[in-house]
């Protein structure tokens, strides 16, 4: 009979002892994030945001095609405006290291300045503008797991 209650008693610990051990593995595993996308799906999520930015950008430029800005330079009248190439945009991704950063990613583009010169304000406005510069811009954006963030 003493036999039977030790018995009982090491069976009823090493049950607890497995049901916790279990407890804390399935802890761990529900903290670890889930691998179902992979580099190529959040690659893609990140060109399909950076595109929408670009339009973005394009639409709240200060002096953008809807919105050109007219001075006057030495004696002429100088029309200008910029916007973003979309034909020149390109995406990198790279490793997090955080748990709210799973990825960084950069978005790659061309900002033009575009700019008509004309003897008054109205020819200079609907004049055949040219492109008269260009700068690379680099964007940092970082990846949370489900959306990219700006």
């Amino acid at each position: 009979m003493i036999f039977m209650k030790k018995s009982a008693f090491l069976a009823l610990l090493l049950a607890s002892v497995l049901v916790c051990a279990g407890q804390a593995n399935a802890a761990k595993t529900a903290a670890l994030p889930a691998q179902s996308e992979t580099t190529l799906d959040v690659k893609a999520k990140l060109d399909a945001f950076a595109k929408g930015y670009v339009s973005q950008a394009n639409k709240s430029l200060q002096n953008n095609r809807q919105r050109v800005a007219v001075t006057k330079e030495k004696g002429k009248y100088v029309a200008r405006f910029s916007e973003v190439d979309p034909d020149t945009l390109t995406t990198e991704i790279y490793p997090g290291k955080g748990p709210k950063c799973q990825y960084v990613g950069h978005i790659v583009y061309l900002e033009k300045v575009y700019e008509c010169i004309g003897d008054s304000k109205n020819a200079a406005q609907s004049g055949e503008f040219k492109q008269a510069r260009a700068r690379r811009v680099r964007e940092l954006t970082r990846y949370d797991g489900s959306k990219w963030i700006y």
